[in-house]
């Protein structure tokens, strides 16, 4: 009975959803009617400098960065030119055709201002370079001097937090193919196309909205209520489908990871972490979401610097850890130490379908090592964070956004980075760190990382679980949407309807 309480106020909750969303509508007067996308998430704010803004804005198609992350997983110049040593600094060339969304150039003036202002208030765009100062050489080339040595400044400038903008009035604005023309928080954006884009300018504006429940977006595109869902649950893709929609599905540079809280028992205990790291089956994991590889590392396996064999999954070794740290099995299936029982709390998001379904899974998984698991969703991942809130936390993160794997190492694992929440602190990995910082070798790079993650495999401060595999619907007038492995890039440029 309880089962069928909730599918009804689920069905109610996603009845709401759908008659906030825009009908169909004819196009009159020549206007052309906006692509209509949902997604599981939108913008809080225009501001580029929070958190994950940069990520946003560019998932939403309104901004940029000087680099960028191709369909091939590549870098290459998108609003620059080029990246050239000069001494222990940079020189960045920019590309001559650049304009902001009112029209005024993307000079060297305009980046420099942009990347010192990004620098001083977005700790995230600090985490490679440490303090910056960035210089108008001309008016087409930067100079860029980094606190820490930057040896592939492409791949800096490819990171998400480094937007380029211009303050205007009360706002900001950007150079990407779509300009904001209605915006409301965390919940629609109406995009229009920018008509001084660099490049193809849209053929269409963008409906933007963000419904959080999976089957929401699920039923969005089946009532003929968006042209694109994007992020939807795999089991609903057969349906689909038979609907005459088109269901894709694109392997990402995204990583299910599970972090660990080493400032709080019995965590600080490395046997402890690799018991828990060693006992999670991830093909069972990737079989219960539907999609995705075994984690090799934090990197998706196709990179590099990747390892080339899934993490092993070993319950018997997991076992004789425990027991060596001194926690006793019982008969009653629990471990114990000092009459303690070893419980622990795993948070999780429930923005994804697929963190939802795993939970179960993964508890079910630590429970058979005999700990006792309460786990907890929450909505924002943030406030979590700050607080300390949790023993293991799971969450998905492009680890590899600017194509160099050093981003998340610095973002998330050096003892001073800015998304370091967990108290790990190694002079092992800070002395790797430094030497990853002093090479420029592509070769020598890879086997500098080959050796991170066998130390992070070791020391376990975050175990990855696997590469994320993301399923959208689209209406056949998409039918030419390409699909990046990211969601870095869904409302893109050549997001035209098909006649």
């Amino acid at each position: 009975m309880s089962f069928i309480v909730f599918s009804r106020r689920c069905l109610l909750a996603v009845a709401g959803a759908l008659a906030l969303l825009p009908t169909l509508a004819v196009a009159q007067d020549g206007d052309t009617m906006p692509i209509r996308v949902v997604s599981y998430f939108a913008a809080s704010t225009l501001d580029p400098h929070p958190g994950g803004s940069g990520w946003f804005l560019q998932s939403h198609g309104v901004a940029e960065t000087l680099f960028w992350v191709d369909d091939d997983l590549t870098i290459q110049p998108k609003l620059a030119t080029g990246a050239e040593p000069d001494g222990d600094a940079w020189v960045v060339s920019l590309r001559p055709d650049i304009r902001f969304s009112d029209g005024s150039p993307m000079d060297a003036e305009a980046v420099a201002t942009a990347l010192s202002s990004l620098n001083a208030l977005s700790p995230r765009a600090t985490g490679s370079t440490g303090a910056i100062t960035a210089t108008a050489i001309d008016p087409l080339r930067v100079r860029i001097e980094t606190e820490r040595p930057v040896p592939v400044m492409s791949a800096v400038l490819a990171e998400f937090p480094l937007i380029m903008f211009k303050p205007v009035d009360d706002t900001w604005i950007y150079t990407g193919p779509y300009v904001v023309a209605e915006f409301e928080p965390s919940s629609r954006l109406s995009l229009e196309p920018n008509p001084h884009y660099w490049g193809q300018v849209p053929a269409a504006p963008v409906d933007l909205r963000r419904l959080q429940d999976p089957q929401s977006r699920v039923l969005a595109i089946q009532a003929g209520e968006a042209d694109f869902s994007f992020n939807l649950p795999p089991s609903s893709l057969e349906r689909l489908a038979a609907d005459g929609l088109i269901a894709r599905s694109v392997v990402t540079t995204k990583t299910e990871m599970l972090f660990m809280n080493l400032t709080r028992p019995p965590l600080d205990d490395q046997r402890v972490r690799q018991a828990i790291a060693l006992g999670i089956d991830r093909e069972m994991l990737v079989d219960a979401v539907g999609g995705g590889l075994p984690a090799t590392s934090l990197f998706h396996p196709d990179f590099d610097f990747a390892p080339n064999e899934p993490l092993p999954y070993d319950p018997i070794r997991a076992a004789a850890l425990l027991d060596e740290a001194g926690w006793a099995l019982g008969d009653d299936g629990l471990r114990r130490r000092d009459g303690e029982v070893m419980s622990l709390l795993v948070r999780h998001t429930t923005r994804q379908p697929d963190a939802i379904t795993m939970a179960p899974v993964l508890q079910a998984q630590l429970q058979a090592l005999g700990v006792q698991v309460e786990v907890r969703g929450y909505e924002s991942t943030q406030p979590v964070l700050d607080a300390g809130e949790f023993d293991l936390i799971y969450f998905n993160s492009n680890t590899v956004p600017s194509g160099d794997g050093a981003f998340i190492l610095d973002q998330w694992l050096r003892a001073d980075g800015p998304r370091n929440h967990f108290g790990y602190d190694s002079a092992e990995f800070e002395d790797l760190m430094d030497r990853l910082g002093e090479t420029r070798e592509p070769a020598a790079r890879n086997a500098l990382l080959l050796d991170i993650s066998a130390l992070l495999e070791e020391e376990v401060p975050v175990t990855p679980l696997f590469a994320v595999e993301f399923h959208m619907a689209l209406t056949p007038q998409l039918a030419d949407y390409a699909a990046h492995p990211s969601d870095y890039f869904i409302v893109r440029p050549d997001m035209g309807l098909v006649d």
